[in-house]
């Protein structure tokens, strides 16, 4: 078929104007349960797509797509421009869409037709929501005509594309909503109307779509049309024995064949994402090499692949289980003793993954040759194609001379190694770190801290420098402790950023202003045999911090509350006292000082809203040291507790209550006393 040129297409946009037809072309709806979506303050978060989260703001009718988790009302305003108080998350399985594409055919070409979205939110019942999705302008036409693809945009310019520069992530296909008739006339169309090249293999592959695809879907036609036209001969270096026995037989999946002395045939196989269709792979080993193939499920056709794609993408390979001596007179019979699955314990078994990473990454071969446990975490940055380069030494990979590798010996390898070489060999780690083995030691605490999904930092690089004095000492250490003491200082460098902050921004009448005075100097760097008792002190304080909204919040109605009940409800006979609390400050101090939950989980929401009541027993000569603590519901004690949420072992404190309890008629639903 011959090459069309763009000036031969026919403009597309001279049988149907841009954004014609808008109105009649499916929406998607998504109904949810929580917070009023209708708040035009209240961003609305949509099911993640990856890594992009789908923001949208019913205010401005403005849709923003992000990388990263947009936690905090501060990064929500600033992303939008406008103030933003908090967001909803709309929970369904459905992901969230950043554009809509509607099919058709025009004349000779097939048309997919791209649209921004925007979204409608309307009230359904009484808790009930529903946030409606729609195209709501058209940005561009993706057209399949020849063999070529072309773009046209509003502005009338046309211009050509390759498949791999077309993304179908977040896209929300239409066609899955159309109704049957559309898209049986759509599939008839391009049979009989669309001129494009490979016609007759793309047409047989539409057979096997998937049924969670549409037929005619983009995701669909992409993979298909991507496959259609992949010619890749295979390079003449092969050598012709190879050549021939790969297209004059067959093999079964998943097999090791010797086919001569010295050649051998592993078999996989490898789904395509949107076909009812797998594709075999073949890897050859003789003495001189190892070559890989992959048979392509729409055209037919041996492809040489890379060692690289038989890693990454075929769990398969990568995984397989083989008979060790399969492998004798082959290239890879020097990686074999590297290779055996440790966890049979005949060791007649070896990993193809480990040997094909071996004979592909020179990183690799390194690394088992020394038997580092390095190894396996190179090997799952080369299955997830983190490492591509497969000169690269282990000394290139992670930044540090072959003898410096044994450091790593007795540290918790971070996952991603590439990172962890860029790391080393920074400047600003040098500068905290100067010493090699100490810098191997921040920096895995560092990238240890890092979420492998989202990238987000648990402390920031800064965090880890002015830890520097702390992390130095810890690394000297061989006390078995240590793994215990890392953990806790990471939690406490996380609380300390909390308290950081918070005093940063105190003012002159903050209710924490004396507490926080109270507790004293709390520093960043320590020695690790002082890290469990500063972590527990400013637990405390942390503690306090997270329910200082509350505290500002419900303290004014807890002290209205007091001023009208405690005549009423305070009450001593004499050895023991009831007291009611006059601030959630004191609520809180309860819960801190007997190490149980009433300072928290909503005790004091509830004791400020008259939901429950918070009481403190008290010994009468010693009324400020806790003893108990009673939690009314409903006109019964529904709670009591010591410290650690113990239960009462003193006799004459059980009369005590029992007393108390009978002098207001309430019920007792909770143990008071246990031998």
């Amino acid at each position: 078929m011959e090459m069309h040129e763009i000036a031969e297409l026919e403009p597309t946009w001279e049988f149907i104007e841009f954004n014609e037809g808008i109105e009649s072309i499916p929406c998607e709806s998504k109904g949810y349960w929580e917070k009023n979506p209708l708040d035009r303050d209240v961003a609305i978060l949509f099911e993640p797509v990856l890594r992009d989260h789908v923001y949208y703001l019913p205010r401005t009718g403005e849709t923003i797509v992000t990388e990263r988790y947009l936690y905090s009302e501060q990064r929500l305003s600033e992303a939008f421009g406008v103030c933003v108080k908090g967001f909803c998350q709309i929970r369904e399985k459905e992901r969230a869409v950043r554009s809509f594409v509607s099919e058709m055919v025009i004349g000779e070409v097939l048309v997919y037709r791209c649209f921004e979205m925007t979204a409608e939110c309307k009230k359904t019942g009484e808790n009930e929501y529903t946030v409606t999705v729609s195209p709501a302008k058209e940005v561009s036409r993706i057209l399949f005509h020849g063999n070529d693809i072309f773009q046209e945009w509003p502005d009338h310019k046309t211009t050509t594309v390759t498949v791999d520069q077309i993304l179908f992530d977040g896209i929300y296909d239409t066609l899955q909503d159309a109704d049957a008739g559309f898209a049986l006339s759509l599939y008839q169309d391009f049979v009989h109307k669309v001129e494009i090249s490979h016609k007759s293999e793309i047409f047989q592959a539409l057979t096997h779509v998937k049924k969670n695809y549409p037929k005619m879907g983009l995701e669909a036609f992409l993979e298909i049309y991507r496959k259609a036209n992949e010619r890749k001969p295979i390079s003449e270096d092969t050598p012709e024995r190879i050549v021939r026995e790969l297209y004059g037989r067959s093999h079964l999946p998943y097999t090791a064949v010797r086919i001569e002395k010295d050649l051998i045939v592993v078999t996989g196989e490898r789904e395509c994402r949107c076909l009812d269709l797998r594709e075999q792979i073949r890897g050859y080993f003789d003495l001189e090499g190892a070559y890989y193939f992959i048979r392509n499920a729409v055209n037919g056709e041996w492809e040489k692949d890379d060692l690289r794609g038989q890693l990454t993408k075929s769990t398969d390979i990568r995984y397989r289980n083989i008979d060790r001596d399969v492998f004798d007179n082959t290239c890879v019979e020097q990686y074999i003793d590297f290779s055996v699955n440790k966890g049979i314990p005949t060791g007649s078994k070896v990993s193809l993954g480990s040997i094909l990473a071996q004979v592909g990454f020179l990183s690799a071969e390194q690394a088992a040759k020394i038997d580092s446990p390095v190894y396996q975490v190179l090997l799952r940055n080369i299955y997830e194609g983190k490492i591509l380069d497969g000169e690269k030494t282990l000394s290139e990979v992670l930044g540090i001379t072959g003898a410096q590798v044994k450091f790593l010996q007795d540290i918790q390898i971070p996952e991603n190694l590439e990172r962890f070489g860029a790391c080393m060999e920074a400047e600003d780690f040098k500068e905290y770190f100067p010493d090699v083995k100490k810098r191997i030691f921040a920096v895995s605490f560092y990238l240890n801290g890092i979420n492998l999904l989202n990238g987000k930092e648990d402390l920031t690089k800064e965090e880890i420098f002015l830890a520097a004095q702390t992390l130095n000492s810890l690394e000297k250490s061989d006390d078995e402790k240590r793994d215990r003491l890392l953990m806790e200082y990471r939690d406490y460098l996380r609380m300390y950023r909390t308290y950081h902050r918070y005093v940063e921004n105190m003012r002159e009448d903050d209710p924490l202003r004396q507490e926080i005075t109270d507790f004293g100097e709390i520093p960043v760097n320590m020695k690790p045999s002082r890290i469990r008792d500063y972590h527990n002190k400013l637990g405390q304080i942390v503690d306090i911090i997270n329910c200082s909204d509350q505290i500002v919040e419900y303290t004014a109605a807890i002290e209205e509350r007091y001023e009208k009940e405690a005549r009423d409800i305070e009450y001593t006979n004499g050895k023991y006292s009831i007291l009611m609390p006059k601030n959630a400050m004191e609520i809180i101090r309860e819960g801190r000082e007997l190490d149980h939950c009433v300072g928290r989980a909503g005790y004091i929401e509830a004791m400020a809203a008259e939901m429950c009541m918070i009481l403190f027993l008290r010994d009468s000569k010693d009324p400020g040291t806790p003893l108990l603590t009673i939690e009314v519901r409903d006109d019964s004690i529904r709670q009591c507790y010591g410290f650690g949420d113990s239960y009462n072992h003193d006799e004459e404190i059980r009369d005590f209550v029992k007393e108390y309890a009978s002098l207001h008629n309430w019920n007792i639903d909770a143990v008071i006393y246990m031998p």
